[in-house]
């Protein structure tokens, strides 16, 4: 067994370009929701399956809300991203509620749609990385640990 630390400890996603990735995934994600929405007439009915989808994104957003609410305490890196996955979550969540409104102007709903869509992949995204940093972080301090253990200082 070898005594020396492995190379691969630390945290691996602290990168200052982390960010960004949420960020650019919401804008792209959330322009092309916007711009290949139906079209909707004056007058015209919304889509069937509008009501279904901005209920349930508000759902699953609304679950990554409660998800950050309960891991709050726990973050301790990536601090700035917890708080890019908040603004993501509240603004899907505002979007997909809105969306249940039947009684907007029709030109509303693609960006309502657009919104809920880069928001909720931005805050997927951004949990996903606070996840990951958090578990390089908790394996970096455990290979410390044990290389602590092992040569006795």
């Amino acid at each position: 067994m070898s005594t020396s630390e492995p190379a691969s400890s630390g945290n691996q996603l602290s990168g200052k370009w982390w960010p960004a990735l949420p960020a650019a995934v919401a804008l792209i994600s959330g322009v092309i929701a916007g711009v290949t929405a139906p079209s909707i007439p004056a007058g015209g009915t919304l889509p069937a399956w509008f009501a279904p989808f901005f209920g349930t994104s508000a759902g699953v957003i609304a679950t990554l809300f409660v998800a950050l609410a309960l891991g709050a305490r726990q973050i301790t890196v990536n601090v700035g991203m917890a708080w890019f996955t908040v603004i993501y979550v509240g603004l899907g969540e505002v979007a997909a509620m809105a969306g249940l409104s039947g009684s907007l102007p029709h030109g509303a709903y693609a960006v309502l749609l657009g919104l809920t869509v880069g928001a909720g992949l931005g805050a997927l995204l951004s949990s996903i990385i606070i996840g990951g940093s958090a578990i390089s972080i908790d394996e970096a301090a455990r290979r410390r640990k044990w290389l602590e253990e092992i040569t006795g200082r």
